[in-house]
C-alpha cells in the first residue's frame, strides 16, 4: 500500500472484464457470482482498493454494484 498525503493507493488493480463476459481467447465462461464475492472479500482483506471496469465489460458494472 502506497501513501500519498492522507490517501492510500493500492499497488494492484483487479480487472473485471470476466465478471460480465467471456473475456479472453481461451476463456469459455464468465466468473460466477459466488466466486466474484470471494474475490471482493479477499481483495478487501488484502486492502486492494482498485478495480478496472468499463461499460464494454458486459454487465460487470451491474454485478459489481450488487
Amino acid at each position: 500500500m502506497l501513501k500519498k498525503g492522507k490517501k492510500k493507493f493500492s499497488k494492484v488493480s483487479i480487472g473485471t472484464a470476466q465478471f460480465g463476459s467471456k473475456y479472453g481467447a481461451t476463456n469459455k465462461k464468465k466468473i460466477i457470482f459466488n466466486d466474484i464475492k470471494k474475490i471482493f472479500s479477499s481483495a478487501k482483506k488484502d486492502q486492494i482498493l482498485n478495480f478496472d471496469t468499463a461499460q464494454d465489460y458486459g454487465n460487470a458494472e451491474n454485478i459489481i454494484g450488487k
